[in-house]
């Protein structure tokens, strides 16, 4: 099944297999769908990035296979969403913040998204989500 086409039968509520759709599949997730899996229920688990990508090309090991990489995995354009956080619009302490990203180029390919301001929130995308990065503790 393709990830875009839904059978008909799950989008009823009378005939679909489904009792639960978890978005996510990091340490929250995936221990949650499979209590639920153990208690009978019918569940399916989404999650947006690859299943496993492709080893960069200078690498000797998959950096997500490995715990002790979990830095490298964060700056990782194959896993890392870049995802930035601004607590409060036009705060006036905000210039104090030494954490806050003001939108300078950016040094992996010297685009810089227009959302690319606040404090970098590392966020993952794969099989593991978040744990990609973060040492992978659950």
């Amino acid at each position: 099944m393709s990830s875009t086409t839904i059978p008909e039968a799950w989008k009823k509520l009378e005939t679909t297999p489904l009792d639960f759709i978890l978005v996510g599949s990091g340490a929250g997730g995936s221990p949650l769908a499979a209590r639920l899996a153990e208690r009978g229920y019918q569940v399916a688990v989404v999650e947006m990035g690859p299943r496993k990508p492709d080893k960069a090309s200078d690498a000797v090991v998959e950096n997500t296979e490995v715990p002790l990489l979990h830095p490298e995995t964060t700056e990782d354009s194959r896993h890392s969403l870049r995802y930035f956080v601004k607590h409060f619009d036009h705060d006036p302490n905000e210039s104090l913040d030494p954490k806050i990203h003001r939108g300078d180029v950016d040094s992996r390919d010297g685009v810089e998204p227009a959302d690319d301001q606040g404090v970098l929130y590392p966020r993952a995308q794969g099989l593991g989500g978040c744990t990609l990065h973060n040492a992978m503790i659950t």
